[in-house]
């Protein structure tokens, strides 16, 4: 199994080494080692952008709400409590 990154193949090197510090045995450390032909890292995956962002990116939320908020009644006036007088 190739490594995922710089951090998990230098743990591997230490375990192999018999200096594994988090528990890793020597015998998987030698293993995957011996199977890491070197180089470059896998390149790492951008994470998806969720479809709630893509709408706000894109203003498809916003001018949604503009649209309910046009349509929507006007709001009540504050009831007073009886024997108030306004203003």
């Amino acid at each position: 199994m190739p490594p995922v990154s710089q951090s998990q193949r230098g743990a591997m090197a230490a375990a192999a080494g018999g200096n594994s510090t988090i528990g890793i045995p020597k015998k998987v450390g030698q293993e995957f080692m011996n199977a890491d032909e070197g180089g470059k890292l896998p390149a790492k995956k951008k994470p998806e952008k969720s479809h709630a962002k893509r709408l706000y990116k894109n203003k498809g939320i916003a001018a949604r709400n503009k649209a309910a908020a046009a349509k929507a009644p006007p709001p009540m006036p504050a009831q007073m409590p009886p024997g108030v007088q306004n203003g």
